[in-house]
């Protein structure tokens, strides 16, 4: 409700009220749009139709879409505005810079950047890598834990004390331990695993006691060899009866050294023992058939030259009676002596 008034300074003069209403709309306008958000976060904005004199075109019905710079973003259904107003709900889940438009077709309004920020940490969404994946026993990696929102943003808010990321390992047949875990910052975290017996290994981590998402398998094979070990040696054997003993080359944790190639020879404290002919172990082990042929307490010995190993005593017995031998019986004797 309008009016107009004329004066000359000195006399004037004020019409009746005039209705006025708006013009059709020439543009639409955004409000309420915050200037930061939250991924996974909702908000509430507003669209209203303005003619050219910036007034809301409240003959205005025309049907209004909101798109957003964010593929992923949840956005609202198409509406249309009521008495030139409507209000919308936007949930924007990629952590950065976004815009969103409103658009009835014809006429369109972009607001200005929105800072958007990552969302509560989702240890579902989380995720552990490896510096490698294979190493020798003995040897160490470095696992790297980077958290992630529910939507896969890096960074997330809400992350637990450290004390509370743990850092795991599920063993395949190999076996090893993590130590200096730390912080890195923006939500990464990393620790050492040190390899200990040969296999596989699933690393992985937990947040507050749940699980991550996606962990890493890693294989363990063996370190150098640094000792030989007898196996299948007996505690009791009998003279000249063979039997089998097993050498095998293993690392410092106990593994067998499969890529060990070196020529290995067996002795004995027995003179009279039937040895086998030096050979190369296979895959870090071999079988080789020995006979103790001296009766008493004996071992026997694997070396190849630097390493080397002693059997337990081995008692070893005489065999079943094969023959008779005379002894002390003289050249010569008297008769009736």
């Amino acid at each position: 409700s309008r009016n107009i008034t004329a004066t000359d300074g000195t006399l004037s003069v004020t019409s009746s009220n005039i209705s006025v209403s708006s013009a059709n709309a020439a543009s639409l306008v955004l409000s309420s749009v915050p200037a930061t958000a939250t991924a996974g976060s909702a908000f509430n904005f507003t669209v209203t139709a303005k003619d050219a004199s910036g007034n809301t075109a409240t003959g205005y019905n025309g049907t209004v879409s909101i798109t957003a710079s964010d593929s992923q973003a949840l956005l609202p259904p198409s509406a249309a505005l009521v008495n030139g107003v409507g209000s919308f709900a936007l949930t924007y889940k990629t952590a950065a810079p976004q815009t969103l438009r409103a658009s009835d077709g014809m006429l369109s309004v972009d607001s200005e950047p929105i800072t958007v920020s990552p969302g509560l940490y989702s240890a579902a969404n989380s995720i552990l890598t490896t510096s490698a994946n294979s190493i020798a026993s003995g040897s160490t990696l470095t696992a790297t834990l980077t958290t992630k929102d529910a939507f896969g943003n890096l960074n997330p808010s809400g992350l637990p004390n450290l004390a509370d990321i743990n850092f795991t390992s599920s063993a395949v047949g190999g076996t090893g331990s993590f130590s200096s875990k730390a912080s890195q910052g923006s939500g990464v975290y990393t620790a050492t695993f040190t390899a200990i017996n040969a296999g596989s290994v699933t690393l992985g981590a937990t947040l507050e006691a749940a699980s991550i998402g996606t962990n890493s398998t890693i294989s363990i094979t063996p370190a150098a060899a640094s000792s030989l070990v007898l196996s299948l040696v007996p505690a009791n054997a009998t003279a000249g009866s063979a039997f089998n003993i097993i050498v095998t080359a293993r690392d410092p944790a106990g593994n067998t050294s499969t890529s060990y190639s070196k020529t290995v020879s067996i002795s004995s404290n027995d003179p009279a023992a039937t040895l086998p002919q030096a050979s190369s172990l296979q895959d870090g082990s071999k079988s080789f058939s020995i006979a103790l042929n001296t009766q008493g307490s004996r071992n026997i010995t694997a070396t190849d030259g630097t390493l080397s190993v002693t059997s337990s005593n081995i008692s070893v017995s005489s065999a079943n009676a094969a023959s008779l031998v005379l002894s002390s019986v003289p050249a010569t004797a008297t008769a009736g002596s």
